[in-house]
């Protein structure tokens, strides 16, 4: 689900356009929901659903070459999980069954070395979750239950001593957008025990083991976090349900603990973002009805410099993984109205042209 987000006006005519470069390649079978990092030249991708099944696969794409690989399978198969990556392994956290009754406390960990798989335990099984890593820590933050109960809970893993520890969000949710900038984890927003959406901003401290808080513009879900120098850009989710998508655009910059506002060029949920060559990019996404489903996707990308947005479109409407290996944005798998998709879109930074519209 998770796989599961600007309406600025203007009121002038000419407007920036950026027409990107694209080329494309397939996973090895339609994937949605997965779980999804990079880690080098390298995305992984593992689990997910095809529409008709849940999937247990895990498969690498390399950048620099242009291969994929099949690396193994998951210990158990399942849907919306979580992903990242820290020092040389990749972990694939939590997640949910088919029918959405059974959620999953696995964590497979890959090895990227001796290319062996492990399997680690959450303190509670949840779907949903944040997954943040910095030095030798990585957080699983957060989280639901199928019935959308929210945890505060926060795993955290130390890749050094092989130890586990636990802390806890302010509150309650899942669903959160999450994203690391200098040395401090964002965990924004979220869907709240009972269905209620939180404008909370957790904010953990990876030097000091220390957390505040901090409040977003609008209580949102399934926003999107990207980082771009030292800001934090929060886009679009979920405001009110169903078929209430948001446009806002929150920016925290870390350097002084400020926060601003922006928009989108269409209010959407569930986007892909990535930052490629100091830019942030909001790829696709969709509106969601109840019950979580996604519908009309969009084809739209909302580009930032810092300065001025501009914007492109994808080749295909999409709700799909977003991920950013090197001077290239990958969007991935996903869902549109056609089905579940195994395509994937890459985006190359290109060299912005005017048009007049």
């Amino acid at each position: 689900m998770k796989t599961l987000i600007l309406l600025s006006v203007f009121l002038f005519c000419n407007a920036q356009l950026s027409y990107g470069q694209w080329s494309n390649t397939n996973l090895s079978v339609p994937r949605s929901s997965m779980g999804s990092t990079t880690l080098g030249n390298k995305a992984y991708f593992a689990g997910g659903h095809n529409g008709s099944i849940i999937l247990s696969s895990v498969e690498t794409y390399d950048v620099k070459t242009g291969l994929w690989e099949i690396i193994g399978n998951l210990n158990t198969a399942r849907q919306v999980i979580t992903g990242v990556s820290c020092g040389s392994k990749v972990f694939f956290a939590g997640g949910v069954s088919s029918n959405m009754n059974t959620t999953y406390s696995t964590v497979d960990i890959y090895d990227t070395i001796t290319r062996q798989w492990s399997v680690k335990q959450l303190s509670i099984p949840r779907f949903d979750l944040a997954a943040v890593s910095k030095g030798n820590k990585v957080l699983f933050a957060g989280g639901c239950l199928y019935d959308l109960t929210g945890y505060n809970v926060v795993d955290i893993y130390n890749t050094q001593t092989d130890s586990w520890s636990t802390a806890n969000l302010s509150i309650a949710r899942g669903a959160m957008a999450y994203a690391v900038v200098g040395d401090l984890a964002i965990f924004a927003g979220g869907i709240l025990p009972g269905g209620a959406l939180s404008n909370r901003v957790d904010i953990y401290n990876f030097v000091t083991d220390t957390w505040s808080t901090a409040t977003l513009s609008q209580a949102r879900c399934w926003a999107s976090a990207t980082t771009m120098g030292n800001k934090v850009l929060i886009a679009g989710g979920m405001k009110s349900f169903p078929n209430v998508p948001s446009d806002r655009v929150d920016i925290y910059d870390a350097s002084n603990g400020t926060w601003s506002t922006v928009s989108l060029f269409s209010a959407r949920a569930g986007i892909s973002s990535g930052t490629v060559n100091g830019k942030a990019y909001f790829a696709g996404g969709s509106n969601v009805a109840n019950g979580g489903i996604p519908y009309d996707y969009s084809d739209v990308i909302d580009i930032y410099d810092g300065n001025t947005w501009s914007k492109d479109v994808l080749p295909q409407p999409r709700c799909s993984a977003g991920l950013v290996l090197g001077d290239k944005f990958l969007i991935v798998g996903g869902k549109n109205n056609t089905g579940v998709l195994s395509s994937v879109a890459i985006f190359k930074d290109p060299t912005p042209v005017f048009r007049t519209f």
